[in-house]
C-alpha cells in the first residue's frame, strides 16, 4: 500500500524511538497536513463518485496511517468533523480526534482550506517528546522530561526523500525482501478507519 510517510527519515525514526521505549509512555500524537488550495473545491479530488470523499479520504488516510505506523492500531473510537464548501461535493477540512488500542489520544488535522499552511507531526511521551516539521529537513526535536530546550536530532534525509525509498521498497518487495510497505492488512484497516470517521462525522458536519 502507498503510504508513502512511512519513508520519511523523521517517521521512521520516530516508530524507532517508540519501540524503543525512549519516550516512555506515549500519550498524545499530532499529525497536521493543511495548506490553502481552493481550487480543489471542482477537481476530481472532491468528486465523490471519483475519489470517495475529499481531503479526509486523501490526505486523511496517510495522516491515520502515520499514527498507526508510529503509535500502533487505531482503535474504534473516532471523534470528527468535516467542512463543506459545495453540496455534492467532498470535504474540503477535516479534524479528527483518535485513539490507539493502547490509549494514546491523537488529533489529525487535514484540509485544502486552511488559511494557515502546516505539515508537521509531534509525539508526545512521558520521559521524552518529538517534533517534526516537514519544511524544517534534515532535523527532528527532540524535548526531553526536564529540559527546557530541545535537542536537534540529525537525519539521514529530508522528508522527500520518502518517494524515492519507497519505490526502492517496491522492488524490494517485488524480490521478496523484508520492507516497512504497508500491508493489504493495515491498508484496509486505515480505510475502515477513514469510513468510521465518515460515519462519526454524520451530524457534526460543518458548512460555510
Amino acid at each position: 500500500m502507498a503510504y508513502c510517510h512511512r519513508f520519511s527519515p523523521a517517521t521512521l525514526a520516530a516508530r524507532d524511538f517508540v519501540r524503543s521505549g525512549k519516550l516512555g509512555k506515549v500519550l498524545y500524537f499530532r499529525v497536521a497536513f493543511t495548506g490553502y488550495v481552493p481550487f480543489y473545491i471542482d477537481l476530481w479530488r472532491t468528486e465523490p463518485a471519483i475519489s470517495g470523499g475529499g481531503c479526509l479520504m486523501d490526505n486523511g488516510s496517510h495522516a491515520l496511517d502515520l499514527f498507526q505506523f508510529i503509535v500502533g492500531p487505531v482503535s474504534d473510537s473516532v471523534k470528527t468533523n468535516l467542512l463543506f464548501t459545495k453540496p455534492d461535493r467532498g470535504d474540503m477540512a477535516a479534524s479528527i480526534m483518535v485513539s490507539s488500542v493502547d490509549g494514546a489520544a491523537g488529533h489529525i488535522m487535514v484540509g485544502w482550506y486552511n488559511s494557515k499552511g502546516d505539515c508537521l507531526f509531534e509525539v508526545v511521551g512521558t520521559d521524552e517528546s518529538l517534533y517534526y516539521d516537514y519544511v524544517s529537513g534534515k532535523t527532528m526535536q527532540v524535548y526531553k522530561a526536564g529540559q527546557e530546550k530541545p535537542e536537534d536530532l540529525e537525519l539521514d534525509g529530508s522528508a522527500d526523500v520518502r518517494f524515492v525509498r519507497q519505490y526502492d521498497a517496491f522492488r524490494q518487495a517485488i524480490q521478496g525482501k523484508p520492507t516497512v510497505l504497508a500491508t493489504f492488512a493495515e491498508g484496509l484497516d486505515i480505510v475502515k478507519a477513514v469510513e468510521r470517521c465518515y460515519a462519526a462525522a454524520q451530524g457534526a458536519v460543518g458548512k460555510i
